[in-house]
């Protein structure tokens, strides 16, 4: 009895060790997460020129007050990247990033992430696409930096990387080719489910 005593009490103890293991591995990878680690709502970006395109970040860089730190692992897995100088030939002005229903309500905020726009000119005029809460870790303003976009450019030539850009204050432009969407493994499943269906209404009309 006394064996099966400690076998007992050596489990509780191994069970332990691996639960303050896992909440000492998952600690860091939470610390470090974006304010919104999930996939972008459809009114977060816009797509054009066959690519998917998210105002990431009003800085390239947290060099000043306001400024949110970058933190996109996640989204690194959901496809998407920081643009760079051979993807601005396809590259997005701040203009293209207004249409009606986008996240972030003309003179307001994203009610979902509080995200705004902030630096503001006459050309912002109505509701924008702003995903910085899903790229940075919120710790600054979550704007996007509206007169530094690109096309409007009060204090910078473009998005980071883009003419020669790659001051820290720079606006960042985030870029996800359409055929990197992942699939959902709901869609495989059916899939394979209905190639099987298929299948056996085969078998069953050949015997």
């Amino acid at each position: 009895m006394k064996h099966y005593g400690k076998i007992k009490t050596n489990k509780k103890v191994t069970l332990g060790i691996c639960a303050l293991s896992l909440i000492s591995f998952f600690m860091p990878m939470s610390a470090n997460a974006a304010l919104f680690d999930v996939p972008l709502p459809s009114n977060t970006f816009i797509t054009l020129n066959g690519f998917d395109w998210a105002w990431g970040a009003s800085c390239a860089e947290n060099f000043a007050t306001g400024c949110d730190t970058l933190s996109f692992a996640f989204q690194t897995g959901e496809g998407w990247s920081i643009a760079q100088a051979s993807d601005m030939t396809n590259a997005p002005t701040a203009l293209d990033f207004l249409f009606p229903g986008a996240n972030v309500p003309f003179n307001g905020a994203d009610p979902v992430t509080g995200a705004t726009f902030g630096f503001l000119n006459s050309a912002y005029t109505g509701d924008g696409a702003c995903a910085t809460a899903y790229f940075t870790l919120g710790d600054g303003d979550i704007d996007c930096g509206w007169s530094n976009g690109g096309g409007q450019n009060i204090g910078t030539e473009g998005w980071f990387n883009q003419n020669g850009e790659t001051r820290p204050f720079a606006e960042v432009l985030f870029v996800r080719g359409i055929s990197e969407v992942p699939v959902p493994a709901a869609f495989w499943l059916f899939g394979t489910a209905l190639i099987g269906f298929v299948g056996m209404s085969r078998r069953r009309k050949v015997s």
